[in-house]
């Protein structure tokens, strides 16, 4: 049974928490863009990214997750020393 892409973006995020690079694998190479000038391109950088990350006990929780065709939508609260409230988009 295939995975939903609303389950591979929740092990995605969550993967901030634990440092496991192999959630990484949902990402596209050749259309992902990274946003932060701090982090290196592709899986490779996002990987490295959260497992510095996970190092710091953040709290990462997808509230709710709504998936339309290509696109996933995540209501999220993330703990990175203090509460954040988000709403991410990801196109598969």
């Amino acid at each position: 049974m295939a995975v939903s892409k609303v389950t591979q973006i929740r092990n995605l995020l969550k993967s901030i928490e634990t440092g496991n690079p192999d959630a990484v694998a949902v990402v596209n190479e050749a259309k992902y863009i990274q946003h932060n000038p701090q982090t290196h391109e592709g899986s490779e950088g996002l990987a490295l990214l959260f497992k510095r990350l996970s190092k710091t006990e953040p709290q990462v929780n997808m509230v709710r997750g709504f998936e339309d065709g290509d696109f996933v939508f995540a209501h999220m609260e993330y703990d990175f020393a203090s509460r954040k409230v988000c709403f991410e988009v990801f196109r598969f």
